[in-house]
């Protein structure tokens, strides 16, 4: 139910389910890493970042931990730890890929790289296409240097990917 919550954007509901879960059975490794990225959708990344480590100890799957420990640590600002810990391994399918690159993008924005961060977008392509993150930060780097026309036409081709992607406006993200 806290996962049916949280995809129809009730945020605070999917909350309250998970709590009431892990009280139950608070060894769930899956309730442990919905609650932490419920509460990255939030913007409490303290507190998501404290049950993704719970999550990755109780066996949660080691990939999509990784990832949404990067995003809390980005909104934690903590963007030399997330170049750090979080690497792009070859081993991974390709969308993980462009989801580790495009999450180390943004932390290398974070410290003010630019060209780092637009590198790390343009390689997020070069695995996955569709990376949303990716041709939204190319828009958004786009845009800064004035060229609106690129950047819009960056923005179309995420929306056309992902039209339920947040950054691009509507419904709750996916991570």
């Amino acid at each position: 139910r806290a996962q049916q919550r949280r995809e129809a954007g009730n945020l605070r509901a999917s909350l309250i389910e998970l709590k009431n879960a892990l009280q139950k059975d608070p060894q769930s490794a899956t309730g442990r890493l919905l609650l932490g990225q419920v509460q990255i959708d939030l913007g409490d990344s303290v507190s998501a970042e404290i049950e993704l480590q719970r999550a990755k100890g109780l066996g949660a799957p080691r990939e999509r931990v990784a990832l949404l420990l990067g995003e809390a640590q980005l909104q934690l600002e903590k963007f030399e730890d997330l170049l750090r810990d979080l690497r792009v391994n070859e081993d991974l399918p390709a969308q993980t890929q462009a989801a580790v690159l495009a999450l180390r993008a943004r932390a290398h924005l974070g410290l003010g790289q630019i060209v780092l961060a637009e590198e790390a977008f343009r390689a997020a392509l070069v695995q996955d296409e569709k990376c949303v993150d990716a041709l939204v930060g190319l828009s958004r780097l786009a845009l800064a240097r004035g060229d609106t026309a690129q950047g819009r036409e960056l923005l179309t081709r995420a929306a056309g990917f992902w039209p339920r992607n947040r950054e691009l406006g509507s419904e709750p993200h996916q991570a």
